[in-house]
């Protein structure tokens, strides 16, 4: 099922420095939500500092107040079969709009984003029990990847190599 002619009331746009705050914030109450509020070691001046060094793009949705009220968090990867594609880290939205449009409005302008940067594949992850988050990607028919599994190194290991 595609979301094509749902109009959502929000629309995103791309953060600016001073939103990164906020958009901290969001990151912090996603953290909480997974139950993972003490793996977060990244501070905010380095989130900054990142943001500045184009390490990361972000789209945001502001309330009628103009708060930041749900946000993408992507980056540019390759693939050595493909060439450019988007890694999509998080879709976070403020508890309180879930399921009003905000990650819909975010998501759509991130597949513009795509399209209008020739990008070849957008690409993410949702955790096993996140079934919103599954139920929220099949409406865009998006595909499972299931043969394929997730590996990584943390920092300590990384330093300890």
């Amino acid at each position: 099922m595609s979301t094509e002619g749902i109009i959502s009331k929000y629309t995103a746009t791309k953060a600016d420095y001073e939103d990164l705050t906020s958009c901290f914030d969001l990151i912090r109450l996603l953290a909480e939500y997974e139950k993972a509020a003490d793996e977060v070691s990244l501070t905010l001046s380095e989130f900054q500092e990142d943001y500045k060094n184009g390490k990361f793009e972000i789209l945001l949705c502001r309330d009628l107040c103009k708060a930041v009220i749900g946000m993408a968090l992507f980056y540019p990867i390759y693939s050595t079969w493909k060439g450019t594609c988007i890694y999509l880290e998080d879709i976070i939205v403020s508890p309180e709009y879930r399921r009003k449009g905000v990650g819909t409005a975010i998501f759509d302008e991130l597949i513009q984003y795509c399209k209008t940067s020739g990008v070849k594949r957008l690409k993410w992850q949702v955790l096993d029990w996140n079934q919103l988050g599954i139920d929220f990607y099949a409406k865009y028919a998006a595909i499972h990847e299931q043969e394929w599994l997730s590996f990584k190194l943390n920092y300590d290991q990384i330093q300890s190599f």
